[in-house]
């Protein structure tokens, strides 16, 4: 009788498990696929803040940007240089720059005075690199010596440069650049009464290196 009882419990087992299996794989099945779900959610979630990210990153990039500069070489030799750059994209640079000095000694019979404005555009065909065309017009007056010279020049060329990043905001910027210049100008000496008497008139047209700047920049914007 015992025996005939644990066969029927074991059929009960038997048939309840039989009945239940279905059921639990159901329900295993819809365990994984919603475990599937929420890694396919989280792999989008990541996917879209990457492309959030590379997107606010492209957009910094490409943003306008504004630099105030100043050629360090030109400072030395005490002629104040200070300019704006506006790089409307990643490629392009316009600068505008402008240069004054005016000093004398000696009682006026030593003379070194300069203004110029210079207009630049760059062009970056590399990170960091680039290359240019720029155009000057100034007027000068030099006396160093027993004669003077006081005229204008004029002139243009192409250069070659690179950007060495110091800090997030400043830039070094070396540049060589190689052109045509035209010099107008009249030779004078001054008289013990500190008055100029000029003397011939010459006009110089030079082909040659006549830019070289090493450039402090400052991001504004």
């Amino acid at each position: 009788m015992i025996t005939q009882l644990t066969k029927t419990v074991v059929k009960a087992v038997l048939l309840a498990a039989a009945m239940l299996a279905p059921t639990m794989a159901i329900a295993e099945d819809h365990a994984q696929r919603a475990e599937g779900n929420e890694q396919q959610a989280e792999g989008k979630k990541q996917s879209a803040e990457s492309t959030a990210q590379k997107a606010e990153g492209n957009t910094q990039s490409d943003a306008p940007k504004i630099y105030l500069r100043t050629n360090l070489l030109r400072c030395a030799t005490l002629t104040p240089d200070l300019g704006i750059e506006w790089q409307p994209s990643e490629r392009i640079s316009l600068i505008a720059t402008g240069t004054w000095t005016s000093w004398r000694w000696n009682n006026a019979q030593r003379r070194y005075a300069l203004w110029e404005v210079s207009p630049e555009v760059h062009y970056h065909f590399a990170q960091h690199c680039f290359v240019g065309a720029m155009y000057h017009y100034g007027q000068f007056n030099y006396k160093l010596g027993e004669v003077g010279k006081q005229g204008r020049l004029q002139g243009g060329g192409l250069m070659l440069g690179y950007d060495l990043p110091l800090t997030h905001s400043l830039q070094l910027e070396l540049v060589v650049g190689a052109g045509y210049d035209h010099v107008n100008y009249d030779r004078y000496h001054v008289t013990d009464d500190a008055k100029r008497i000029f003397d011939t008139n010459h006009i110089e047209d030079r082909w040659g290196v006549n830019r070289v700047g090493l450039t402090l920049k400052w991001q504004i914007k």
